[in-house]
This record gives structure tokens, C-alpha cells and sequence, in this order.
């Protein structure tokens, strides 16, 4: 069995005793971006970095060791309606084809990154020798936060693809030069914060700048209750994932965003004590070609005590129509009221459209 739009059905073969290859879409379609698209040939719609595959287990939790002998291994895939060249064949697979061969042959408990990227480094003055055309990696930078409710701050740490990079950053909107402070280790920030970082070789930028905004409010790391759970396919980083005060692009494999399918998102937010609160809001990514699309509506009601709630419906306005991805926020206005218990449950659509 191969298990291709997920892990979950390979799971369940497993279960039954099927032999399985994982060849999943969150870490083995290596005809998805795995740069910045500005800077990268056109290729499938969505991302997998260096990182991403490197980070993929093909025994998934939740299987014995009886079970889990039925899966065979990985497999990538190379899908080529954009890729007309072997010479564009061997830049999507190469080094993405090196993290996947450690996937398959190396203990999870011994993979190292660190150390992976080192030999990455090594192999690039092979394919250079060999003359192969292969992608230098994700220039990009990945931004980790946690939050100290305690305190009331987020510690910011930077991650990238690149070995011993240097990086230059600011913290106050402007773009980054080589003037700028250099990243060495993770720091606090306490307030409304846009970040831009690059990393930069013989004082210049690489490529592009990484940006991210760090919003402050008050569900914070706050309780949230689901009510359904998100698909497995897309868990982004658990229940803290709607209360960490970042957003998600319109690139749904950012990791920053939950999926749910078929069920309607349904969630409460506990504040912890009753606070003034003068707006709610909440986004939601559409993307067409890939199955994602907006809630009809979105229901939002607010209270003081989780008995009586005061609800209020913002309607979806956007088109579900094939076009470039698109984020709607739902955002309602309360003329500052007591707020303890926010619930929010936004209707899937139930079924692609006919024409889909």
C-alpha cells in the first residue's frame, strides 16, 4: 500500500497487516517549492524544505513493533508536469534526496541535523565535480517562539537550513544590512514586534528577508478547548498553535496553520478571569488547488461566565472560485465588554464544490 496524501492510511494498512511504503505529502513531494518561489523555478504548490524532509519518520506513532515491521520504507516523488529538463529533475531531488535517505536508513534517535548539514556541505563539492545541477537549499529563516505567560514575553530564536550562517536583524520594520546586530542567541521581546532578519555572506544579503510579526493580545497562551480536533494531517503545533501570537502565510505547510476536514472548527477560549475586550478575531487560508477552502460563516459569541453567550456571525465574502491563495480575517467588535469565554465555530463547506 502506498500511503499518499497522508500517513493515516498507511496506518491502517499496517494495522492489517498490508505492507506499506510512506510517500506522504507533507514530507515526500519533492515537485513542491522548497525555496522562496520569487527566487526558485516554477514547481507544485506547496513547500518542503531540506528541513521537512529530514524531519520525517516513515514508522509513525501509534504502531507496535509487530505493526510497524509491515512498513517497508519511503519514497519520494517527482511529479513533472513544471519540470522539463534533467537538469531541473536533478535540482528538485538534489540534496532533498540525501535527508530522505537518512529518513530511511538511519535510527530516528540518531539523526542529527547539525551533523547532516556538515555533510551536505561535503557532497555539494561532489555534485560540483560531477556536474550536477542541485538547489543550494531554503535561504529562508524560521522564526521559534515561546511564550512566558509569567512574565509576559516571548523568547525569539531564530533557525535556518544554512551551516554557521551570519545573521543581521532588526526589530523595528526596516530591512536588515550588514550594519545591523548580528544574531548569536535567542532574546525576549515584551511588546508588538516586526522582525526582519537575512543572513548575509561577505557583508551581503543572500537572497531575501525573512519577516515576522509577534502580536500581543490578550488570549496569549491562554486554555482552548476543542471541541473537534484538527485533521492529523495538519496539527501545526498543537493547542498552543491559535494563541501564540503569529500568523501563518498563505503557504499552508508553514506549520503554523490547522486543517480540519469535514468537521466544522469549534473551539473555546478560556481567558482564565473576566477582562475587557473590544474586538475578536480569527483567520482563515483558502486555497483552492490544494482542497482548503473558507467557512461559510463564522460564529463568535463572547461571555462572562460561560453560561450566557452573546453571539455574533461574520458571513465568508470570499470567492471559492480557483485563484492565488487567500487569507480573510473574521473580526467582530464588541464596544469593550467583559470577557472571560470566547466560542468560536466556523461551518465547513461539507463537500468540494460540483465543478471542483
Amino acid at each position: 500500500v502506498m500511503s499518499w496524501r497522508g500517513i493515516e492510511g498507511g496506518i491502517q494498512a499496517a494495522k492489517m497487516g498490508h505492507d506499506v511504503i510512506m510517500t506522504p505529502t507533507s514530507n515526500c513531494y519533492f515537485d513542491y517549492y522548497q525555496g522562496n518561489p520569487e527566487f526558485e523555478p516554477e514547481a507544485g504548490g506547496g513547500f518542503i524544505s531540506l528541513k521537512k524532509v529530514y524531519s520525517f519518520n516513515p514508522v509513525p506513532l501509534g504502531l507496535t513493533p509487530f505493526e510497524a515491521k509491515y512498513v517497508l520504507g519511503a519514497q519520494a516523488n517527482l511529479w513533472t508536469e513544471y519540470v522539463k529538463t534533467p537538469e531541473h529533475a536533478e535540482y528538485m531531488v538534489l540534496p532533498r534526496m540525501l535527508a530522505l535517505a537518512e529518513d530511511v536508513w538511519t535510527q530516528n534517535s540518531k539523526k542529527n541535523w547539525n551533523d547532516f548539514l556538515y555533510r551536505v556541505n561535503q557532497h555539494y563539492k561532489r555534485f560540483d565535480a560531477m556536474k550536477l545541477n542541485y538547489s543550494r537549499g531554503y535561504y529562508g529563516i524560521d522564526f521559534t517562539t515561546l511564550y512566558d505567560s509569567g512574565l509576559k514575553r516571548f523568547k525569539l530564536s531564530f533557525n535556518t537550513e544554512r551551516l554557521n550562517p551570519v545573521i543581521h536583524y532588526t526589530l523595528n520594520g526596516n530591512d536588515p544590512d550588514s550594519t545591523s546586530p548580528i544574531y548569536k542567541n535567542p532574546f525576549f521581546i515584551d511588546s508588538m514586534t516586526t522582525i526582519k532578519a537575512g543572513i548575509f555572506e561577505n557583508h551581503k544579503l543572500v537572497r531575501n528577508i525573512s519577516q515576522e510579526m509577534i502580536h500581543f493580545h490578550k488570549g496569549l497562551a491562554e486554555k482552548i478547548l476543542y471541541i473537534n480536533s484538527p485533521s492529523a494531517k495538519y496539527q501545526a503545533k498543537g493547542n498552543t498553535t491559535l494563541l501564540d501570537g503569529i500568523f501563518g502565510s498563505t503557504n499552508f505547510l508553514d506549520g503554523k496553520w490547522q486543517g480540519f476536514e469535514g468537521d466544522d472548527f469549534d473551539a473555546i477560549i478560556d481567558l482564565g478571569n473576566p477582562a475587557p475586550v473590544t474586538s475578536v478575531s480569527i483567520h482563515f487560508l483558502q486555497n483552492v488547488n490544494s482542497w482548503i477552502f473558507m467557512p461559510k460563516d463564522v460564529q463568535i459569541s463572547v461571555s462572562p461566565d460561560g453560561v450566557e453567550y452573546k453571539p455574533y456571525i461574520v458571513r465568508n465574502d470570499i470567492s471559492e472560485k480557483p485563484g492565488k491563495p487567500v487569507i480573510k480575517e473574521f473580526k467582530v467588535s464588541l464596544d469593550t465588554q467583559s470577557v472571560r469565554f470566547i466560542h468560536i465555530k466556523a461551518h465547513n463547506i461539507g463537500s468540494c464544490p460540483p465543478w471542483h
